[in-house]
């Protein structure tokens, strides 16, 4: 998972959310530092708490460098020493590049509050465009909108949920994606929204 901008006190809880959906079904997780301008302690944390987790479930961690000024906070924190951390990797092979993931965050009624780049290159809606937005307006057909509906409320209830599902792009066009929806909580447990991962499965296909 590539990180951009500022990981603070908001986006960490994303970022978790994120974190904690790939760790459940792979066992090396990389977090790319490289695009962030700034983290504070709410990243560290977040670092920490996936460190424990990675040594508790037994996945690999892999957290590459970040800027002088990123790293500063982890050698600051005594996290050097405890963190698997590496440089730069060199440029993947086109043919070896690792599957990039749409991530779609919405509040808990589903009302669209991030959407990465990856979205808008697999849906085709700009940021701009999406923000503010029901996400069934966006990415399920009219002849979907129950079985969506569905899905929401099982992830509501049980946390997440994760399969196929026939989605449709801007222009009107439809694929099937690999989708994992996960619940996201504040700090204190409660529940502030839905975060979505989705990838076309023609793609996973081509790579198997």
């Amino acid at each position: 998972m590539a990180l951009h901008g500022e990981l603070d006190l908001f986006t960490a809880i994303e970022a978790q959310a994120v974190v904690d959906s790939l760790a459940a079904s792979n066992r090396l997780v990389t977090v790319d530092l490289r695009g962030l301008s700034f983290m504070d302690s709410s990243g560290v944390a977040m670092l920490v708490r996936l460190d424990a987790r990675s040594r508790q479930d037994g996945f690999d961690l892999c957290v590459v460098k970040g800027s002088d000024l990123v790293h500063r906070v982890i050698v600051m924190c005594g996290l050097d020493g405890r963190l698997r951390t590496v440089d730069a990797p060199p440029q993947w092979p086109e043919s070896e590049r690792p599957i990039q993931h749409a991530v779609i965050a919405t509040d808990l009624a589903g009302t669209v509050t991030r959407w990465n780049a990856q979205a808008e290159r697999l849906y085709g809606w700009s940021t701009e465009e999406v923000l503010g937005k029901p996400i069934t307006d966006l990415t399920v057909g009219p002849d979907d909108q129950d079985v969506a509906a569905q899905i929401m409320e099982s992830v509501r209830r049980d946390g997440r949920w994760e399969g196929d599902f026939d989605v449709r792009r801007k222009d009107g066009t439809h694929f099937h994606a690999l989708v994992r929806d996960t619940l996201m909580h504040d700090r204190d447990g409660n529940p502030t929204g839905l975060l979505g991962m989705s990838v076309d499965s023609a793609q996973l296909a081509s790579m198997a």
